[in-house]
């Protein structure tokens, strides 16, 4: 390699714009010259330092500092490790981008400052809500690569993430939410598009967000009003699966185009750009529940497996109750009829035919069904009744919860899914024995409930209504 290559290769290490053919001559050349790589990461550093002196060249002793800095080569910590990874990660289109400090003030020595620029430099995301394309709403047990400082709160900007382990959920400003489960590798590119370069993710996204576009090495996944699942596995194939709605799939090696609706999935291998359909089969992902504002389920509740869902009726189930979403940052037009508005434990006798009227108009906010439906057994003896207890917690507040059927079926135009079919049979709602707990933080609601595994046409719902907006 000549010197002018190197020194093109390295400005546009500097300066972000270097692509993956870039990363790869860098890292063969290394390879045949190992001094290279110290030659690398100190010019690095020595970039970094005179960034310091140009932003401070006006303090006098900064300069002097900076300067004898350089001359000298004074000791700073080894990144050549870092820099390396970080060259290595970049198997597709990269965007580095170099953390500058704002200020010299705070910083203890030149050489402290340029070790801790050269490492700022190797962190692809910011944190500055003035760049901020998403918000890291929320995360279960998350690890990032290098120990990153995220946390629930931040803004995410242009930048390339590892999610070693766990659980995060991105909120775009648009209403799109994407949830990612580790170890996952991903990258924003912009206020309605990212990359998976590998691991799980999956995306709920409104009408506001329709034309959300992901990226992966095989296929480019543009959203059609849907939520659906994007799966790169670390042989590179490619799956899209879709649980609402509709995407547009193209190949990016064949150019293949193909919309692939609710129920169906499309497969890309990496040698053959086709894109191929293969069955939808249902498993469990952690982050699915958290895409929909459940964080946390406990003792006999589940929430919904990650499937088309056409009417809850169908969906059986003797052993749990089970969540289901509804509506999402719906707005109530009328006032409601409800049953539970404070937090407190409520007995049987507290909650059959208990009502409250509640005036949510100008609100937005989530609903969500609690269900247990035992499968349909022919002359079973109404009997073997069973404690089930469990709790649901939401990640906002809870405004009301209906638990009589009468409110149920009076709320299922406002509240309930459109494409849901709603029982209109005494079936629905609480009976004697079952009884709630909203906690004090409105936030969960426990649930004792005395059900009949085996009774014929058995069913008991409540609905749960949650501030879309905390």
């Amino acid at each position: 390699m000549t010197d002018e290559r190197f020194a093109d290769l390295f400005e546009s290490f500097v300066d972000h714009s270097i692509d993956e053919e870039g990363c790869r001559e860098l890292l063969e050349f290394f390879a045949l010259d190992p001094a290279s790589k110290n030659r690398f990461v100190e010019d690095l550093r020595t970039s970094n330092l005179l960034h310091v002196l140009a932003v401070n060249g006006g303090n006098e002793a900064v300069a002097v500092e900076v300067i004898e800095s350089i001359r000298l080569g004074n000791e700073s910590p080894d990144l050549t490790d870092e820099v390396m990874a970080e060259l290595k990660v970049a198997a597709g289109s990269v965007e580095l981008k170099v953390i500058r400090f704002p200020a010299w003030h705070q910083v203890a020595s030149v050489a402290a400052a340029a070790a801790a620029v050269v490492a700022l430099s190797l962190v692809f995301i910011l944190q500055d809500n003035k760049d901020g394309l998403a918000t890291l709403s929320h995360v279960i047990d998350a690890r990032w690569q290098g120990e990153l400082p995220l946390s629930t709160g931040d803004q995410l900007g242009k930048g390339r993430v590892h999610l070693l382990s766990g659980v995060a959920r991105l909120d775009f400003a648009n209403g799109v939410r994407v949830t990612l489960e580790g170890p996952t590798d991903f990258e924003l590119i912009a206020a309605g598009e990212m990359r998976l370069h590998s691991g799980n993710l999956a995306a709920h996204v409104p009408p506001e967000g329709i034309g959300f576009l992901v990226h992966t090495k095989q296929a480019e996944v543009v959203d059609l009003g849907t939520t659906f699942g994007v799966s790169v596995g670390a042989d590179g194939k490619t799956d899209v699966a879709v649980f609402e709605g509709k995407v547009e799939v193209t190949s990016v090696k064949s150019r293949e185009e193909k919309i692939i609706y609710e129920g169906s999935v499309v497969t890309l291998a990496e040698d053959s750009g086709k894109l191929r359909p293969v069955k939808l089969i249902s498993r469990s992902f952690r982050g699915w529940p958290v895409l929909f504002g459940v964080l946390n389920t406990g003792g006999r509740i589940r929430f919904v497996n990650a499937q088309p869902i056409r009417n809850p009726r169908e969906v059986v189930d003797r052993e749990n109750i089970i969540v289901f979403p509804e509506r999402f940052n719906a707005s109530v037009r009328d006032s409601l009829s409800v049953t539970i508005t404070e937090p407190g434990h409520y007995r049987p006798k507290e909650l059959i035919g208990r009502e409250t009227i509640i005036d949510l108009r100008g609100k937005r906010v989530n609903s969500y069904l609690l269900q247990y439906n035992p499968p349909y057994v022919e002359d079973a003896p109404n009997s073997d009744q069973v404690p089930f207890v469990g709790q649901v917690t939401f990640d906002c507040p809870i405004l009301a919860v209906i638990a009589n059927r009468n409110q149920l079926k009076q709320s299922d135009p406002a509240l309930g899914k459109h494409r849901f079919e709603y029982e209109s049979t005494q079936a629905r709602g609480l009976e004697h024995g079952d009884s709630l707990t909203l906690s004090e933080d409105r936030k969960t609601l426990g649930v004792d409930w005395l059900v009949m595994q085996s009774l014929k046409n058995g069913m008991d719902q409540v609905r749960v209504i949650v501030d879309a907006r905390e």
